[in-house]
């Protein structure tokens, strides 16, 4: 298939519905991993310091588990079931931002992703 207008510069995006990585209106990264992570624009393309994103390296070597693992050290205790990996990636994420120390984690964000009106649920 040829690339042309709206093809998708990662193989299987468009397949699998993922979000392109961008830049938003307030100049942050947005890695398109998934939603509520961002990282600042001058730290891209430079090679990511994961030590300084413990969300960000939790998940990329460690998947979802690793998130929750990480986020039980913070008082976190998962739901019994998820519709989906993603929806507990967000619940982990969503409790790391409200209730952890969320200095601890740059990479969570915008804010406005995190507020009640956003995400809501999870009785947070």
């Amino acid at each position: 298939m040829a690339a042309g207008r709206g093809a998708s510069a990662v193989p299987g995006a468009a397949e699998r519905h993922d979000p392109l990585p961008h830049v938003d209106g307030e100049g942050r990264y947005v890695p398109g991993l998934c939603a509520g992570l961002v990282l600042a624009l001058e730290q891209v393309p430079a090679r990511v310091d994961l030590a300084a994103f413990p969300v960000l390296r939790a998940l990329v070597r460690g998947g979802p588990a690793a998130l929750v693992k990480l986020a039980g050290r913070h008082g976190f205790v998962p739901e019994p079931t998820y519709s989906s990996p993603r929806d507990l990636c967000t619940h982990v994420r969503l409790f790391l931002f409200r209730h952890a120390a969320a200095p601890g984690f740059p990479e969570l964000g915008p804010p406005g992703f995190y507020d009640a009106d956003s995400v809501g649920g999870y009785g947070l």
